[in-house]
């Protein structure tokens, strides 16, 4: 079995501040909703689309298989874990290390 190489970005969640929602008349969204909207954000097709193509990901499947199915096929290799209460990891597996820490 070939070697896989993990790379992974943990990202925190600053909560906003009284000043900054005292001219917003929206109600701030709790951090674990903060949380899960960036999460989807990561794994949405436009910006996984976008990294494949910029890091000529997966070309054999690009060749053969739609975007859909790529992007599905990328979202398998992400990982995503909580690491404390306002913070979270997005981790990437590939056979390659450099491309592994692209991505992430």
């Amino acid at each position: 079995m070939p070697d896989q190489y993990r790379s992974e970005a943990v990202i925190v969640v600053v909560p906003q501040t009284k000043a900054e929602l005292y001219g917003s008349l929206a109600v701030a969204p709790r951090l674990d909703e903060r949380l899960e909207t960036i999460r989807m954000q990561l794994l949405g097709r436009s910006g996984l689309e976008r990294i494949i193509t910029e890091l000529d990901l997966y070309t054999a499947e690009r060749a053969t298989s739609p975007m859909d199915v790529v992007v599905d096929r990328m979202r398998e290799n992400i990982g995503t874990r909580v690491v404390r209460e306002n913070a979270f990891g997005v981790s990437f597996v590939a056979y390659d290390p450099t491309i592994a820490q692209q991505v992430t």
